[in-house]
C-alpha cells in the first residue's frame, strides 16, 4: 500500500507494509476448528448468563508452517451454550494476525444465534460437554 503525502509543493510516496488480508466469507468460515488446528478451551473466559454460558476457544495450528496465506495465525472464536438443551451457538470470532493484533472482528446481534447441536466426535462437542460439566 502506498501514500500520497503532499508536504507544501513538494510530494512524498512513502510505502506502508500492506495489513495481512484474511479472507473469511463468514464468521462462520472464521470460526471453523478443523483437524489442522489445534483449539483449547479458555476456562476463565466462562460466563453463566441466565440459562447460557458464553465462553472462548482459542485456535492455532498444529503445524504453523501449513497455515493457508489467507487463514490467519490466531483466533479467539466465542460460543454460547445452552446445557440442557446441548446446543451451541457460534457468537463472535477475533481474528488475529501474527503480531497479535486484532484485525478483524465477526459478531452476531444478540438474538441472532442460531443454536445447533454439533456433531458427534466434533472439536465443538467435545467443549460443550467439557464448558456444561464445569462448575461455574
Amino acid at each position: 500500500m502506498k501514500c500520497l503525502i503532499a508536504i507544501g509543493a513538494a510530494s512524498l510516496f512513502i510505502a506502508f507494509p500492506a495489513l495481512a488480508q484474511y479472507t473469511y466469507a463468514s464468521i462462520e468460515d472464521a470460526g471453523r476448528i478443523t483437524e489442522a488446528h489445534a483449539a483449547k478451551l479458555d476456562r476463565d473466559s466462562a460466563q453463566r448468563f441466565g440459562d447460557m454460558i458464553r465462553f472462548d476457544v482459542k485456535v492455532g495450528w498444529k503445524k504453523p508452517e501449513v497455515r493457508p496465506e489467507d487463514e490467519a495465525p490466531y483466533r479467539i472464536v466465542r460460543y454460547l451454550a445452552k446445557c440442557d438443551d446441548k446446543q451451541l451457538a457460534l457468537s463472535a470470532v477475533a481474528v488475529i494476525d501474527g503480531s497479535s493484533r486484532v484485525v478483524k472482528n465477526f459478531g452476531i446481534a444478540p438474538g441472532g444465534w442460531d443454536f445447533l447441536t454439533p456433531e458427534a466426535a466434533s472439536a465443538e462437542s467435545q467443549f460443550l460437554e467439557r464448558i456444561c460439566d464445569m462448575p461455574l
